[in-house]
Order: C-alpha cells, then structure tokens, then sequence
C-alpha cells in the first residue's frame, strides 16, 4: 500500500521537529505536543485503512474491533507520538539507531511488494556504514524521527494489516527501552522529559563497554522480531528474548534505583 502525500508531509514535520530541536534544543513538552499533533493526523487514515480492509484486528490473542475507525484511533495515536520517540532515544550511541532501523526494515519489507524497498535499505545501508563501528556521519534528531515515524507506518501498511502483532514484536526493543526510562525517571522522581543514561544501550556499555553493547542489542533486537516471521521454530526464540529483555529492564531499574541512593542529595 503506497505511502499517501499528507503521510509523506507528516513525516517531514517529525524531520523539521527534530532539525529544530538539534539546533535550538526544544522544550519536552513542545516536541510532545508537536509529535501528537502529527500522530493524529498520521493515524486518522490508517484508522480508515484497517476499518475498511479488517473490521476486527487480533492483537496480542485479542481482537479488537476497527470499524467504526474511532476505536483504533487512539491506539494508532498512541502508536505514531511513541515509536519516533522511542527510536530518537535509542540514537545514542555509534550504529545502534542505523542498525536497528536497517533491521525492522529488512524484517517488515524484504518479499513483499513494496516498490521502494531496494532504494530505502540501500540508503540505510549506506548511512549504517558511515555510523558504524566509527560515526562519521550522524542521524541527529532530525534523521532518528523521520526514520522512526516511516518505520513505523511502515510496519501498519505493509504486513500489520495481516498480522497487527508483527509491529510491537519488530519493534519491542525501543518500546521496552523507553518503558524503562520512563520507569526509572518515575521513580526516582524525576521530569519524565528530562534525559539521563540510563537507557539500555548505556546500562551495557557501563558494564561490558559499547563496542560489545550495541552488537548484543541488535542481536536482541533481531531475536524478537523473529516472532511474527512464521520460521520453524520462532516461538522458541522470540518468547525466550523478551523474558530475557523483560528481566534486563527489571535489573536496570533496581541497579538504577540503587545507584540514585547512594548519590548524595
């Protein structure tokens, strides 16, 4: 299903959002209200698309009912305000981001169709190898919005409308990523706009050093997003990775908390 002219004008403005933060450093709560602005206005035809092609969607072994398009809509606001959020968190260190995108995009494009799949993972690829293992070339905020918001509606119209889970397990890693800092930020009691390091791809590094941490995460990344692909034996990976990525974040969050208490004041 091809990408609609107000959708492409959209994901500009999720690039222009994230040009004007990298140069005049945005306040959270305008780039929060900007990016639901154009979520809403993302999600309304997509809300259509799924009431007129599936009328009830099964999500996660639950069905929800698409038509009429209101009872989506919030889900799909939900959806496009928190996947360019998440994955505009995860750039933070050399090739995490451009490798992740380069995945979800093989995962969710590679035999199906879509036209433009030869020219988008070329120019992924290209841009992976100026960031990794040396960045010389960096996405900014302005490259990791606009790549999380065509990521994300691409994951709705391509194989979404067959299968609705596909699109949380592909993208698992930045939603439990950013789950997590929220967490953190909560309980320690602070601004849930304010940045820290204590993402995942930090957490890691601290531990067994970037160059080990963002390979280890794009190998978790890969093993969750194996679930919705129908490969013999799938399940038996995909379950495993995100019991795996769950008790991660439960060992961040204490070792975080911990952390903060011996901090003084």
């Amino acid at each position: 299903m091809p990408i609609a002219g107000s959708e492409w004008i959209c994901l500009h403005g999720l690039a222009l959002m994230g040009a004007l933060d990298d140069r005049h450093s945005l306040s959270p709560r305008i780039k929060a209200l900007a990016g639901l602005g154009l979520a809403f206005t993302l999600a309304i035809p997509v809300a259509y698309a799924f009431a007129l092609d599936r009328p009830v969607a099964m999500l996660m072994r639950l069905s929800i009912p698409t038509n009429p398009p209101y009872l989506t809509l919030p889900l799909l606001v939900l959806w496009f305000w928190a996947i360019p959020q998440s994955f505009n968190l995860i750039d933070g260190m050399d090739g995490l981001a451009t490798g992740l995108a380069l995945l979800i995009a093989s995962f969710l494009l590679v035999g199906r169709g879509f036209t433009g799949t030869p020219f988008l993972l070329g120019a992924l690829l290209a841009t992976f190898l100026l960031n990794w293992p040396k960045a010389i070339h960096f996405l900014g905020d302005c490259g990791a919005y606009f790549l999380g918001g065509l990521l994300g509606l691409l994951a709705l119209r391509t194989r979404a409308f067959e299968f609705p889970s596909l699109a949380l397990w592909v993208f698992a890693y930045p939603i439990l990523d950013m789950a997590l800092v929220i967490t953190i930020r909560f309980l320690r009691g602070r601004p849930l706009g304010a940045g820290d390091r204590n993402h995942l791809h930090h957490q890691w590094a601290s531990l067994i050093g970037e160059r080990w941490a963002v390979p280890l995460l794009w190998l978790e990344a890969a093993a969750l997003a194996v679930g919705p692909t129908g490969f013999p034996g799938s399940s038996w990976v995909c379950w495993p990775a995100l019991v795996l990525m769950l008790a991660q974040c439960a060992f961040f969050v204490r070792r975080s908390l911990q952390e903060s208490e011996k901090t003084p004041g």
